[in-house]
């Protein structure tokens, strides 16, 4: 080992770490030998022959082997040379156990390869002497080898290491410069020769010192600074970077210098020079981008205030403008109307003929700077900012109505036609500023009217765009008239305000010109534009892809699209009970629109009515279908679309009404209804004679409307009221019935709807609310006597709603809470008169049990203490509260005639409509409950089967179907116990079979006379 390599370190002997393998062919030999090896902690294993050895070896690794020399067989001189012939056992020390002492014997033994050997019999400290010292020595061979190993991957390594480094030193864009600690240079780069102009290649400076190159450096640097300034100058050594050093010729270079230190030695200096000088350039030009920027700013700031304060006064002066506007708008219309109000009233006086054209000339010229006046404070709204849209669910065919029956007058005077379409289907339950809608269609159709002097003015609405998951429509309106037109020289000032088409002294038309400049700031307000076409041009903001129509039309057309969306419309009408006066009645559509025939059929057999259509291409077609359909049929209506020329082609406007009229027989008297693109008003629609129109409805059809006209052809009278609200004969309490405020807290639609008859039926009136939630806000807002309180409601039940109430009112009397509950299992009457309430109605509700339950509650509300007075519960289901499985269902009849006959009872005339109606709902409500009960048993969801059990077996009460009540409720009481009989898939058949036999009996009921 060379001086300077450190000395290896010293290794424990530990025998625990090493194996010894004993080959001999005497067994007593080997367990003397392993135990004698053992007690001092190595491990051995052993074998007994020659070739058992050489098999073992590769296998063991073994780190020493003592071998016996004479075995049968294989003999271990044998062995041993086969051992040292392969290369990975070959290291492996071999001692030999022999007898023999002859020389003989024991150099052929070392010649094999032995390193030692041992006589027997055996010396154990000599034995074991000899294998602790080959033990030792192999320990350390393999130590050192380890060592010189490691030695030369680390050496490859500082190898790599320095060729990387110098390859990295040599392509680094940095001149780099290293010396020792005596100034010779060790390590430079050709980046170093390259910046400094050496002009030489840079490995010559190897070995040279630096003051050799100083006086030819030193030159080039501007401030007289030197190559070895720090080099020279360092006392104690202390990095120095990011130095800049300005050159003569104008570049400059960083420098960064780190001392090489080791301990307390320096080793010697290393420099690296960097050229920044575009880095500098950049730095100047940022600065010199900075100035001005910051002058900019500063310009810009001064601009700013300048333009603020000129923004304060124009607002100002602008708040003063609308102020004037509004102030004299108010102070000229306050006259106006007495004006207007006064001229009225003398009109109706007795006044003679000029007397009469001077006031009425008084009230037109009044009128007129009204609506002037009008216009002038929108505008100044407008341009304030100060107009609001209102948004509000309304009826878009209605909104045409009234905006077209404003123009009507006028249109009558000059005998214009007045037309309105629906170009595509509009969504019924729109949302929007109605008014602000209106006043944009009125604008334009009063300027229609004013600018045609014959021909038509036509409105059309579609629908242009719409994003049906946020319920967002574009609708297009398009009014088209047959006027004048206006001239391409003056469209484009067309939408401007204050300006006209004709703005001369001699111009025929007056106005302010604000009107289209105001629909254009409307229709901006409602997310739209608006445009026009007229002689060929386009003016205004039309869409991108918009194209022209034709050009040689006459007249103009204007344009507008506005955003609008959709309310949810709601699920059950008010009116629904109405369509009962059409149940076994038939109508006769004709039409020459088969997808518009078809859609009004689908509308007339959802309200009951047999709908059949007639789809015709002339006159003469229609006249051999319709006979022959009245001939074989009587039909309550016939309901004709009137068609109107849509071009040239169609000469559909030439039929003859009073020819149509005649061809439907007399003795029928089938009356008409026709429905017309044209417009009439109110009064046209409905005129005093009947025939051979009965009405005239607007297309397309509005279904109210259309609803309206067909019960009172029906009825031929006003449209019938199904149920009686005449109190039922006799007082039955001493209170008059319409003192007492009652609120009903019900989430079951048919619950609701038997619960108003009834009380009806009592002469009360009643609000409705769909949970304990609605109950609470209906409470704050007025003060009811009686709360007929449902239990189990979505949102919150009438148990949580009772304690609120309680504890709002605290021990007030008012109100009297009346829980109304289909449960009956033990303890729930407990719990409700618990939780606040008053008395207790089970369902079905009778009618005797509500009239008993409200005059208790009218003498409670009279008593001081309301406590005197004993609630009472009145069981009429036919259900045992104290048995939750109920009563044997098997005894039970599907209908109970007694709740049919109570129903037919609440209006004596009605009575077979209003079980009829109650049934259809109660046939659409079924099937969904049972198939809500049939996932929560598939999903073992038990509050879901409480529920879907619950309204079952309530809507199945209240109409008699008490089998299925009683299995229901016998099902919602497991669920609500959480008893595992619940999930038995049995229930849901048992149940479908039972709803089965209820509509078969509800439907042999309702087919009896």
């Amino acid at each position: 080992m060379s001086p300077s390599q450190p000395p290896l370190p010293i290794v424990d002997f530990e025998p625990e770490s090493f194996l010894i393998l004993v080959v001999d062919d005497v067994k007593e030999n080997i367990h003397i030998i392993s135990e004698l090896l053992e007690g001092v902690g190595y491990s051995t294993t052993f074998v007994t022959s020659g070739p058992e050895a050489l098999q073992r070896v590769p296998q063991a690794r073994p780190d020493l082997i003592l071998l016996d020399l004479m075995m049968p067989g294989m003999d271990g001189l044998e062995v041993c040379d086969r051992l040292k012939q392969d290369p990975q056992v070959r290291d492996i020390p071999v001692i030999f156990l022999t007898a023999s002492n002859e020389k003989q014997h024991l150099l052929q033994a070392f010649a094999k390869g032995a390193v030692d050997y041992v006589t027997k019999p055996f010396n154990p400290p000599e034995l074991l002497a000899r294998v602790k010292t080959h033990l030792e020595l192999k320990q350390t061979r393999d130590h050192l080898h380890h060592s010189l190993l490691e030695q030369a991957k680390t050496a490859e390594a500082l190898s790599t290491i320095s060729t990387r480094l110098t390859t990295l030193v040599h392509n680094l864009r940095a001149g780099v410069l290293m010396t020792d600690a005596g100034g010779s240079i060790v390590v430079v780069n050709p980046e170093f020769a390259r910046l400094f102009n050496l002009g030489f290649p840079a490995d010559l400076l190897l070995g040279k010192n630096l003051t050799a190159i100083a006086p030819r450096v030193n030159g080039l640097f501007a401030n007289g600074k030197s190559l070895v300034h720090d080099f020279l100058a360092i006392d104690s050594p202390e990095p120095l970077l990011k130095m800049e050093l300005p050159l003569q010729d104008g570049r400059f270079f960083e420098r960064d210098y780190v001392p090489i230190v080791l301990g307390d030695s320096a080793q010697g200096h290393f420099w690296l020079y960097r050229d920044i000088s575009q880095r500098k350039q950049v730095e100047v030009i940022q600065g010199q981008s900075l100035e001005m920027e910051r002058r900019m700013r500063q310009q810009l700031a001064e601009q700013n205030q300048e333009l603020a304060a000129a923004t304060t006064a124009a607002e100002a002066a602008n708040r003063s403008k609308t102020e004037f506007l509004a102030t004299m708008s108010h102070e000229i219309r306050t006259p106006m109307n007495a004006i207007i109000g006064m001229t009225g009233l003398l009109l109706d006086t007795e006044l003679n003929t000029q007397q009469k054209y001077f006031t009425q000339t008084i009230r037109n010229s009044g009128e007129t700077l009204l609506t002037l006046i009008n216009d002038i404070l929108d505008f100044s709204k407008i341009e304030a900012g100060k107009l609001d849209l209102e948004i509000y669910p309304f009826d878009l065919g209605q909104c045409l109505e009234e905006a077209l029956d404003l123009v009507l007058p006028s249109a009558r005077q000059k005998s214009l036609t007045l037309v309105r379409r629906f170009l595509t289907s509009i969504p019924p339950n729109l949302q929007g500023d109605v008014t602000r809608l209106r006043q944009i269609l009125v604008n334009l159709l009063s300027n229609a009217v004013k600018f045609t002097e014959a021909g038509q003015i036509k409105v059309t609405v579609e629908v242009v765009d719409h994003d049906m998951a946020k319920g967002e429509y574009q609708l297009c309106f398009a009014v088209q008239d047959t006027g004048i037109g206006i001239a391409p020289n003056q469209q484009q000032a067309l939408f401007q305000a204050f300006s006209q088409g004709n703005s001369s002294i001699t111009r025929r038309f007056g106005g302010t010109g604000l009107g289209l400049a105001i629909c254009v700031r409307l229709t901006a307000l409602m997310g739209g534009t608006i445009w026009a076409e007229s002689n060929g041009s386009v003016v205004g903001k039309p869409p991108v892809h918009w194209q022209l129509g034709q050009p040689t039309m006459p007249g103009s057309t204007f344009y507008f699209t506005v955003n609008l969306t959709v309310v949810p419309s709601c699920a059950y009408s008010a009116h629904k009970l109405r369509h009962s006066l059409f149940i076994g009645r038939s109508v006769l559509m004709v039409d020459y629109n088969e997808s518009r025939a078809t859609r009004m059929q689908n509308l007339l057999a959802s309200w009951r009515l047999q709908a059949e259509q007639i789809i015709f291409s002339s006159p003469e077609q229609l006249r051999e279908d319709l006979q022959r359909k009245l001939r074989d049929k009587t039909y309550g209506a016939l309901i004709l679309h009137c068609p109107y020329p849509i071009d040239e082609t169609k000469n559909f406007g030439d039929f003859d009404l009073e020819q149509i009229a005649a061809w439907v027989p007399t003795d029928q008297g089938v009356p008409v209804l026709v429905s017309t693109d044209i417009y009439l008003s109110p009064g046209e629609r409905y005129r005093e004679e009947k025939p051979p129109v009965q009405a005239w409805l607007p297309s397309p059809i509005n279904p109210d409307e259309l609803e309206n006209a067909l019960v009172q052809i029906f009825s031929q009278t006003a449209p019938p009221t199904l149920v009686s609200t005449d109190p039922i004969d006799g007082l039955v309490f001493p209170y008059s019935p319409s003192n007492l405020t009652i609120l009903l807290a019900e989430d079951n639609l048919i619950n609701q709807q038997v619960a108003r008859l009834l009380l009806k039926k009592l002469g009360y009136q009643v609000d409705v609310v769909n949970n304990g939630q609605e109950a609470l806000s209906a409470l704050e807002k007025r003060d009811y006597d009686v709360v007929l309180m449902d239990v189990e409601m979505p949102e919150m039940d009438g148990l949580t709603a009772t304690e609120r109430i309680r504890r709002f009112h605290g021990q007030e009397q008012k109100p009297w809470i009346i829980a109304v509950t289909a449960y009956s299992l033990e303890g729930d009457r407990e719990r409700c008169l618990a939780s606040g309430m008053n008395d207790y109605v089970s369902k079905p509700i009778r009618l005797e049990a509500l009239q008993q339950a409200l005059q208790v509650a009218t003498t409670g509300l009279r008593s001081p203490d309301k406590d005197q007075v004993n609630p009472i519960v009145f069981e009429g289901s036919g259900i045992d509260a104290n048995n939750s499985r109920g009563p044997a269902i098997t005894l039970l009849p599907p209908i109970d005639q007694g709740v049919i006959n109570s129903l037919r009872e609440l209006d004596g005339e009605n009575g077979n409509l209003i079980l009829k109606e109650i049934t259809d709902i109660y046939h659409q409500t079924v099937p969904d409950l049972l198939q809500r009960i049939k996932m929560a048993i598939a999903n073992q969801n038990w509050g879901e089967l409480g529920l879907a059990t619950h309204t079952l077996g309530s809507s199945s009460a209240n109409l008699g179907a008490v089998l299925l009540a009683q299995q229901a409720k016998t099902l919602e009481n497991l669920a609500r116990q959480r008893n595992a009989k619940a999930m038995d898939p049995i229930h849901y058949q048992t149940l479908t079979e039972s709803y089965e036999r209820v509509q078969g009996e509800l439907k042999t009921i309702l087919d009896r006379p």
